[in-house]
C-alpha cells in the first residue's frame, strides 16, 4: 500500500511541475500580452493619482505615498486572479486543452493546484513589474524609507 502511494505521490509530483513549466513557457511566449495585461492598470492609476493630480494641485503631495502600498496590492491580487482565470477560460476555448488536462491519470486537484500556482507566481512578478512604474512616475513624491523606529514597531506587532 505504501509503495503504490509513493508511486502515486511522485506521479502526481511530475505531473503538476510539468503543467506548471507548460504554463510558464506558454506566459514566456507571450510575455507582452503579459506585461501588457498586468502593467496596464497599475500605470494609468500612477500616472493620474501619482503623477498628473499631485502636479496639477488637486491632491496633496502627500497622496501618492498613502496610494502607493494600495496600488502594489491590488496589482498583485488583480494580477493574480487573471492569471488563474484567463488561462482556465482560454484552456475551455477552442482547444479544448482542459479535457486533456482532466484525463490525466492524477487527480483533478493537481491540476486545479498547477493552474494557482501559475497564478501566485504571475501575481508576485506583475508586483514586481508595477515597482519600477511608480518609481519612474511617482519617484519624486514617494519616501520609500523605512526607519529603525518604525522597523521595531512592525517587529514588535508579528512578535
Amino acid at each position: 500500500m505504501t509503495e503504490q502511494h509513493n508511486t502515486q505521490t511522485k506521479n502526481s509530483w511530475g505531473a503538476f511541475k510539468a503543467m506548471v513549466k507548460r504554463d510558464l513557457l506558454v506566459q514566456l511566449r507571450d510575455k507582452w500580452e503579459f506585461v501588457f495585461r498586468v502593467a496596464m492598470l497599475p500605470f494609468m492609476l500612477i500616472l493620474l493619482y501619482g503623477y498628473i493630480l499631485p502636479r496639477i494641485g488637486l491632491v496633496s503631495n502627500e497622496f501618492p505615498n498613502q496610494m502607493f502600498p494600495g496600488i502594489v496590492g491590488m496589482s498583485i491580487l488583480v494580477t493574480g486572479i487573471h492569471g488563474t482565470a484567463i488561462p482556465l477560460t482560454m484552456d475551455f476555448n477552442v482547444s479544448r486543452e482542459i479535457e486533456d488536462r482532466l484525463m490525466a491519470p492524477v487527480n483533478v486537484g493537481v491540476v486545479a493546484l498547477a493552474k494557482m500556482c501559475v497564478g501566485i507566481i504571475e501575481a508576485w512578478i506583475g508586483g514586481l513589474i508595477v515597482l519600477p512604474l511608480s518609481l519612474i512616475f511617482m519617484g519624486n513624491s514617494l519616501d520609500l524609507t523605512l526607519t529603525l523606529q518604525g522597523g521595531g514597531c512592525y517587529l514588535w506587532l508579528y512578535c
